[in-house]
């Protein structure tokens, strides 16, 4: 009877086992979240007295892996290559007031820090590299160049009385778009055959056949969208357009409450917007989401949610960056905030999680490497 009960017991057991469910179970532990992966980013600051850095921190913890000192100013703007192991960079600095100018292009190895190749005489303040990294556009200076990797050859330029706007490369197709403001055209560069070719295309606003003239482009993931900064040049309207990345057609139009630079989610259907201080503090900073789903426009953090101590004033953010995998976001705090931490924003929930104290110093940009750090590295 004994041995009888015990057999019917574990065939209860059995079908209760069986038939949990997930929901149901209440003797099953809950579900652990994933851990977190680690990425190393660059960090650059310009210290007390012009002195520069770049740190290397851990996005993980926030803590320093490694650090470089400049005499002067480091580079404009650096880009990692996709698979991490490349770091692009480029300069323009004064050496003295009345003295010659350092400018330069440059590859290096991340791993090693060797120079790869270097162009000397050529610099953009904005760097943006083709979906195949077979190209470089610099960009945000008074001559427009087109750049072939790894060599760094020159293979297209374009001179400008006035200086070109931030431009951007077609994720996967060889094609460039460059704003000029306050020229009411955007430059579209196609270098999809040998033979490059460049053409202006007219932009309007849509209504009242108002001129829009762009300051930054940047292309949705999916090489759908066009995204546009800029306004109506000679007033104070600012605008944000979307448009259609083949036909240039305008899709959308939104008054721009932003004014700073856009940045685009792994996820691919999110676009990021800061707005620095302005007027001395009287216009606190803050960060916006445009979703490319539902096409809605949303301030998702603002000085009311962060306030560091004495004598940080709130937030003012300058740059971003996001993991690869997209969970975090680290913006650094400038400007005003000459000394603010790096903030680490949870991409689900738009939480502060974190925040790094880096040296004393103006931060100047932030640039993640895709490159999963795995456990004993």
């Amino acid at each position: 009877m004994k041995n009888r009960l015990l057999y019917f017991s574990a065939l209860l057991l059995l079908a209760a086992v069986c038939g949990c469910t997930k929901e149901k179970c209440v003797v099953c532990p809950p579900d652990q979240p994933p851990a977190e992966k680690e990425y190393h980013f660059l960090y650059s600051f310009v210290g007390p007295y012009g002195q520069c850095w770049v740190y290397t921190f851990s996005t993980k913890d926030g803590r320093v892996v490694d650090s470089t000192y400049y005499g002067g100013f480091p580079f404009w703007d650096a880009r990692f290559s996709k698979d991490g192991k490349y770091v692009f960079y480029s300069v323009e600095e004064a050496t003295s007031v009345e003295g010659p100018t350092h400018v330069a292009t440059w590859i290096t190895n991340y791993e090693t820090g060797d120079t790869v190749a270097i162009a000397t005489g050529i610099y953009g303040q904005r760097i943006s590299l083709s979906g195949d990294g077979q190209y470089m556009l610099l960009s945000s200076s008074p001559i427009l160049r087109l750049l072939r990797t790894p060599g760094l050859q020159v293979m297209f330029q374009k001179e400008s009385r006035n200086f070109w706007g931030d431009g951007a490369v077609h994720p996967f197709k060889n094609v460039a778009y460059v704003p000029n403001w306050p020229e009411d055209s955007l430059l579209v560069i196609d270098f999809q055959n040998p033979t490059i070719t460049d053409y202006k295309v007219p932009m309007r606003l849509g209504y009242g056949d108002y001129p829009f003239s762009a300051t930054h482009a940047a292309v949705s993931l999916d090489g759908k969208i066009l995204i546009l900064l800029g306004g109506v040049p000679g007033t104070s309207v600012s605008r944000i357009q979307l448009r259609d990345a083949e036909t240039l057609e305008l899709l959308l139009d939104y008054s721009n409450p932003v004014g700073g630079l856009l940045y685009l989610h792994p996820d691919g259907e999110r676009v990021f917007f800061l707005e620095p201080w302005k007027d001395i503090g009287a216009s606190p900073g803050s960060v916006w989401v445009l979703s490319l789903k539902t096409f809605l426009l949303t301030r998702i953090l603002n000085s009311v949610d962060f306030r560091g101590y004495f004598p940080f004033r709130g937030l003012n953010p300058d740059d971003m960056d996001f993991t690869p995998d997209g969970k975090y976001a680290l913006i650094t705090n400038g400007g005003e905030m000459e000394y603010g931490p790096i903030i680490k924003l949870d991409m689900d929930t738009y939480k502060i999680v974190d925040a790094f104290y880096p040296p004393g110093g103006v931060s100047w940009w932030i640039r993640i490497n895709p490159t999963e750090i795995k456990a004993g590295k």
